[in-house]
């Protein structure tokens, strides 16, 4: 009993691991790493893009210029949300599969209630070039569970339809990925490594990133070909945010995070040039 509970917990934090890292941040950006899927379709997928949590990372509050009083507002609000994070944390390897679940839900349901909060507070305090800089970089960082926000839903017009099979892929991937980490840590247990050794990373961040292709195609073949294009549009123009903004190992190569360089473009330009808002479908 006790081994089964400890592969539960194992399975969850494989999950936990591995979405953020490995599913925010597919081949494409620098040293084979940038923004696009992330999330983890089917896991941490909200309806408020994380604005907020972007701008913890350093490259971002660079990327959209913040000036010296918006910084000092958003220490204030980073500090508060740093307080609410540390309070109540359960002891999850004495809890039933049942209490974690109530937990998790629980814990679900706050921070919706958190991020809505957060959002708002930062429409005051960020000019509207800087808002809409910062949502590009967060339907990046979300990548494909981006769909499944708010904002990206009403520019895309997704339809009711759309959305029940959305949610239908977002549970088969939640169950192929439990399915995938079981398997793997099972084969761990038979002898796959020895002396108790922890499953290997590599191997399982190869295995999730097989596991992301599939649940992206999933779930873009939802949308109609022209709400595939605008989603594309939403993102923007391309910002590699480094590894380590997801607790990885950091930005591979040594890179920072940023936009590519383009021949002599300076940082006083707009970002995202002159991008017009995506049409939306009428499907």
């Amino acid at each position: 009993m006790l081994v089964r509970s400890q592969n539960s917990l194992l399975v969850c934090a494989a999950i936990a691991l591995f979405a953020a890292p490995v599913l925010a941040q597919p081949g494409g950006g620098r040293g084979g790493r940038g923004g696009g899927f992330g999330g983890g379709a089917g896991f941490g997928a909200s309806k408020h893009l994380p604005v907020a949590g972007a701008l913890r990372s350093e490259e971002v509050r660079e990327e959209i210029e913040l000036m010296p009083d918006q910084i000092e507002a958003l220490k204030k609000l980073n500090d508060r949300e740093n307080n609410r994070r540390g309070q109540d944390r359960p002891d999850f390897r004495n809890m039933s599969e049942e209490e974690r679940g109530e937990f998790m839900a629980k814990m679900q349901k706050e921070r919706e209630a958190q991020m809505e909060e957060s959002n708002a507070m930062l429409e005051q305090i960020l000019l509207p070039p800087q808002l809409d800089r910062l949502r590009e970089i967060a339907i990046q960082m979300t990548g494909i569970n981006a769909l499944f926000s708010d904002y990206v839903t009403t520019e895309l017009k997704i339809t009711d339809a759309q959305k029940s099979k959305l949610t239908e892929a977002q549970t088969a991937s939640q169950a192929k990925m439990r399915e995938k980490m079981q398997e793997m840590f099972a084969g761990q247990g038979r002898g796959g490594n020895q002396g108790g050794e922890r499953p290997d990373r590599d191997a399982m961040r190869a295995q999730v990133e097989e596991l992301r292709k599939s649940v992206e195609g999933d779930l873009l073949a939802v949308l109609s070909t022209e709400q595939q294009a605008n989603f594309e549009k939403l993102k923007g123009e391309k910002f590699e945010l480094p590894e380590r903004a997801f607790g990885g190992r950091g930005g591979e190569a040594g890179g920072r995070g940023g936009r590519p360089q383009r021949g002599g473009e300076g940082r006083g330009q707009r970002r995202g040039g002159d991008r017009q808002r995506p049409e939306s479908s009428q499907e």
